[in-house]
C-alpha cells in the first residue's frame, strides 16, 4: 500500500437521499481493493435496485489514484453490469457518476453526491 491509499478511506456507508429517492453505497476497503453493494430506491419506492442478500457484492474496483476510482457494478433490477466513477470530494462526500450504463433496465442514479454516515 502506498501513501495515497493510506489517506483514502472509503470504508463505510454513503448516502444520497431526497423525499422521493434513496441511494446507499455500503463500501469495504482492503488496501487498494474496494468492494461492497448498493441500495437504490427510486420513484417513491416503486423501483428498487438492490441485492436480496445484504452481503452480496455488487460493486468492485481498485483504487489507483487519490481522487477517482473506477468501479464495476451490477444492477440487481436487470442483472446487467455498468461502470461508474467515484470521485472523492472530501473525507465526508463522494460523487457517483455512471460512465457506462448497464445494458438492461436499472434504477441507479447516473450522477449524485453521497455523504458519509
Amino acid at each position: 500500500m502506498n501513501a495515497y491509499t493510506q489517506s483514502i478511506n472509503l470504508q463505510g456507508v454513503w448516502r444520497d437521499s431526497t423525499s422521493r429517492t434513496d441511494f446507499i453505497l455500503n463500501l469495504n476497503q482492503n488496501g487498494f481493493n474496494l468492494s461492497g453493494n448498493h441500495i437504490s430506491i427510486q420513484q417513491n419506492g416503486k423501483k428498487i435496485d438492490a441485492p436480496d442478500d445484504p452481503n452480496m457484492v455488487t460493486i468492485t474496483g481498485v483504487i489507483n489514484n487519490q481522487t477517482e476510482i473506477i468501479v464495476n457494478f451490477i444492477s440487481q433490477f436487470s442483472n446487467t453490469s455498468g461502470t461508474a466513477k467515484i470521485t472523492i470530494i472530501n473525507a465526508a462526500e463522494i460523487k457517483w457518476e455512471i460512465i457506462n450504463k448497464p445494458s438492461g433496465e436499472y434504477y441507479i442514479p447516473i450522477l449524485c453526491i453521497l455523504k458519509k454516515e
